[in-house]
């Protein structure tokens, strides 16, 4: 609190003279002049070593330390939230807050943000250098002068895809041939088959598609040729299911 403006130190001197009187002197001021030098650093880190699916929470932590020899108030974050491949981010940052806001010299705080990652980030981080990359910088107000700002820090957290796919093939009852035994498979009778596939994954597939050579008989390749195979949708997100069908 001396700090700011310097120390002003005011002296008097008194005596008392042979007949009995106090003599003083004038005043004389002694000034000491300090130097604020207001500083901050900050240095940014996250709950998270990698980025693995969409729908991940990061929860980041920004230590603010004074390293001034000033108090500094209004201590805050400026974080404009992660960048994805090159790509801002879908989502905002949230919470973002600092249990101190005044720190005086050698003091530090731990202020917190959360970021919700979308599958649209996660997508463009894997198009780019698959990772998630953002800037935080700590501002404050010395008791004196301009507002006082930190040398950014730059946090990357890498983004890891899973990449995986599903099938579970079903066959229906055979459409029953006119005249054919209801209870087995007859020749003319035709067999309807459905393929669930299910994106098992982190990222979008596209292209979709089943590759089935047919029904074999007793070891035997069937005779006949099994139609084209249909899907409702050949794109899918992680999570999402298309039903194909083909008949034989």
């Amino acid at each position: 609190a001396d700090i700011p403006g310097g120390v002003v130190n005011t002296a008097v001197a008194q005596g008392m003279d042979p007949m009995g009187t106090t003599v003083t002197s004038p005043p004389d001021d002694g000034v000491t002049q300090f130097s604020g030098t207001p500083a901050l650093t900050v240095v940014k880190s996250a709950d998270l070593a990698e980025i693995t699916m969409a729908g991940d929470v990061i929860t980041y932590s920004f230590e603010v330390t004074n390293t001034g020899n000033v108090t500094v108030d209004n201590v805050s974050i400026t974080d404009a939230g992660p960048s994805f491949g090159g790509a801002a981010g879908t989502n905002s940052l949230q919470g973002l807050s600092c249990p101190l806001t005044t720190l005086a010299p050698t003091e530090s705080t731990t202020c917190t943000a959360t970021y919700t990652v979308s599958q649209a980030d996660f997508d463009n981080a894997i198009a780019g250098d698959s990772s998630a990359m953002n800037i935080a910088i700590a501002n404050g107000t010395p008791p004196v002068g301009p507002p006082v700002m930190s040398i950014p820090d730059t946090l990357d957290i890498p983004v890891v895809p899973f990449d995986s796919i599903s099938i579970v093939k079903t066959a229906g009852l055979p459409t029953i041939s006119s005249g054919a035994n209801s209870t087995v498979v007859d020749a003319g009778d035709m067999i309807t088959y459905t393929y669930l596939i299910t994106n098992a994954g982190t990222t979008n597939l596209t292209d979709v598609s089943v590759s089935d050579a047919g029904p074999t008989f007793m070891s035997v390749p069937g005779t006949n040729v099994l139609s084209a195979i249909t899907c409702n949708i050949d794109e899918l997100a992680p999570g999402e299911s298309t039903s194909c069908t083909a008949t034989y």
